[in-house]
C-alpha cells in the first residue's frame, strides 16, 4: 500500500493575502530606489535649523528603510 500525503490547498483567502504582500513588498523596492536617487551630497550646517531639517531627513530615510525590512521580513514569513 502506498501512502500520500496531503497537500495543502491554496484558498481565495490565502491568496489574496500573498499578492497583497508581494505589492506592498515591490512597494518598498521602488520607494527605496527613488529616494537613494534623490540623495545629495552633505553640505555644511550653518544653522540650527538647517541641523534640525537633516537630523529630520535622515530619521525619515532610515524609517522607510527600517520599515521597507520589515515588510520583507513579513513577505518571507507568509
Amino acid at each position: 500500500m502506498a501512502s500520500s500525503i496531503k497537500t495543502p490547498r491554496i484558498t481565495s483567502k490565502n491568496l489574496v493575502s500573498i499578492i497583497f504582500c508581494e505589492a506592498v513588498a515591490i512597494y518598498g523596492v521602488i520607494m527605496g530606489i527613488i529616494m537613494v536617487g534623490k540623495l545629495t551630497p552633505g553640505k555644511d550646517i550653518s544653522s540650527n535649523e538647517d541641523l534640525y531639517r537633516a537630523v529630520i531627513n535622515k530619521l525619515i530615510f532610515y524609517l522607510n528603510f527600517l520599515w521597507s525590512k520589515i515588510k520583507f521580513q513579513i513577505k518571507l514569513l507568509i
